[in-house]
């Protein structure tokens, strides 16, 4: 996406492809959080692998990004 700050990038081949996975686009006097992650369907799951998730939440919310 153009004109936006890159946290988490992906990218895929062939052919190289990179984008955004997370990122932020200023929006007037504030901006505008974005993920592709699937975050949100992995908050109340039980398995320890989304810990990273709940971690990645509460980044967003409370970060300076």
């Amino acid at each position: 996406m153009e004109g936006d700050e890159m946290i988490v990038g992906s990218y895929r081949t062939p052919p190289l492809c990179l984008g955004s996975t997370l990122g932020i686009i200023p929006y007037g006097k504030g901006r505008i959080i974005y993920s592709t992650l699937d975050v949100v369907d992995n908050l109340l799951s039980q398995e320890p692998a989304a810990e990273v998730a709940r971690k990645l939440f509460c980044n967003m919310l409370i970060s300076n990004w």
